[in-house]
């Protein structure tokens, strides 16, 4: 019997050694074995999202030539989606739909060289991605390359949804005031960078024509901006990555059938380069200087011995002191401004001096004195200028007039004011009508001669 229980308390003994053994280790994490790096996360792979996604069905570039003998060069680029989900397959049939019996028409004629009855000479694509964002952009080009056309659409491949123009600007944190804004100014900037420097056919502010051709931009440009042409709704766009949108938005044009064309803007929604003030101008008692929306002005009281006295104007006009006025239709990039008067009486005007060289005006008083005190946009014909100065214009009779001056590169001065009379008392051509007159001149028969008589 003793020998029994000194076997179970041994075998007790040992038994409480275990356990405690196990214990202490539950406290304490497994040691590696030498060269083991120990358990590790399973690998996830991130999706890649890029133009893997994208194919064409139609990838076609060559030319021909018809039965007239006449050569034809074609470019079809016509994209679908690489995904299975009603959304992406919504989008892969309007594209189908828009351009794909054209190019299948070209395509044909190609084949039998016959004279193409298909619309365009080019379908091109390009995307935009942001993470799993698309935006696509088709640019097509008809046969005379007067028929320039664009077609946006936006798929998220990570959800399978086709966010609108809301949605998308929500993604971006974009307001949609802040963007219509932009797209305005960028149209704007569109246009005038075909007009503003040179105008049409090489304008020049002493050409003679000046003042007719420069109102008939004038009114071109206002179309650009024209309210009627800016709807969220119908806005094509694709966000660039960086802040920034490109848009495809209808610009006015001197040529083509239509008056105006869809162009590639550059859209710049958020704070402009003078959000903390910028350059500044004054003259007697009017002060202008370069915001973030554009432009401001404001009237300070001068003495009543002054000239010009500040009342005198202020009663003829309207104005109340130290107040800003803020100005309507600043579109441009601008780097200087200048407020200078012209003529006998006193008539300011502000002057703007964009990043390209070109110049803008203000006729402070007139906007005023029509309750709209608002930019008229490029000087047309003005370009490399770089400065401003006040001056007198001498009309070659002893005579002359307050007047400001632009100064080219070069050194020349070209009289601004003279220029801005000229557009305000033009016609644009659209209104001034053809007038045709028939006249008629009756040649009477010649008097026979008098017969000499003798008496």
């Amino acid at each position: 019997m003793k020998h029994h229980r000194f076997l179970y308390r041994a075998l007790s003994a040992l038994l409480c050694l275990g356990l405690c053994a196990q214990l202490t280790a539950c406290g304490k994490k497994p040691v590696p074995k030498p060269g083991s790096s120990g358990p590790s996360a399973p690998s996830v792979s991130k999706k890649v999202y890029d133009d893997s996604l994208i194919s064409e069905v139609y990838d076609e570039e060559d030319s021909f030539t018809d039965e007239y003998g006449a050569e034809y060069s074609y470019i079809c680029h016509v994209p679908q989606l690489e995904a299975d989900t009603p959304e992406a397959k919504a989008i892969n049939w309007e594209i189908m739909e828009s351009f794909g019996n054209d190019v299948q028409a070209t395509l044909d004629a190609a084949e039998s060289g016959e004279t193409p009855h298909s619309q365009y000479m080019e379908v091109t694509w390009q995307s935009y991605w942001n993470d799993s964002l698309l935006s696509l952009s088709i640019r097509v080009l008809g046969w005379t390359s007067d028929l320039i056309d664009y077609a946006v659409y936006h798929y998220d491949f990570e959800t399978g949804q086709r966010p609108d123009n809301l949605e998308l600007l929500d993604r971006f944190h974009v307001d949609e005031g802040d963007f219509i804004a932009a797209l305005r100014r960028g149209a704007a900037r569109q246009f005038d960078s075909h007009y503003a420097p040179w105008g049409m056919g090489g304008l020049s502010p002493e050409d003679e024509n000046y003042g007719g051709i420069a109102i008939d931009l004038a009114a071109l440009r206002a179309w650009t901006v024209a309210e009627e042409n800016f709807s969220l709704d119908l806005a094509m766009f694709c966000p660039n990555g960086d802040g920034t949108f490109t848009a495809f938005q209808p610009v006015a044009s001197i040529a083509g059938g239509s008056g105006w064309y869809y162009e590639p803007v550059l859209v710049e929604p958020g704070p402009g380069d003078w959000a903390d003030g910028g350059p500044q101008s004054e003259d007697a008692f009017v002060s202008a200087w370069l915001t973030d929306d554009g432009v401001s002005v404001s009237f300070s009281k001068s003495q009543s011995r002054d000239f010009p006295d500040s009342e005198t104007y202020r009663r003829a006009y309207g104005f109340a002191y130290d107040t800003e006025y803020p100005v309507a239709g600043c579109y441009g990039d601008y780097q200087d401004i200048f407020v200078g008067a012209s003529g006998q009486d006193f008539c300011p005007y502000v002057f703007l001096l964009t990043t390209e060289g070109t110049v803008e005006y203000i006729d402070i008083f007139g906007g005023l004195w029509h309750g709209c005190l608002c930019s008229g946009g490029p000087l047309y014909g003005f370009r490399d200028i770089v400065d401003f100065e006040s001056g007198v214009y001498e009309d070659g009779f002893g005579g002359g007039y307050e007047t400001v001056y632009a100064v080219d590169k070069n050194g020349r001065k070209y009289d601004m004011p003279a220029c801005i009379t000229a557009q305000g008392n033009a016609i644009p051509s659209y209104a001034a009508g053809k007038w045709c007159a028939n006249v008629c001149i009756t040649a009477w028969p010649a008097a026979p001669p008098m017969r000499a008589s003798t008496i």
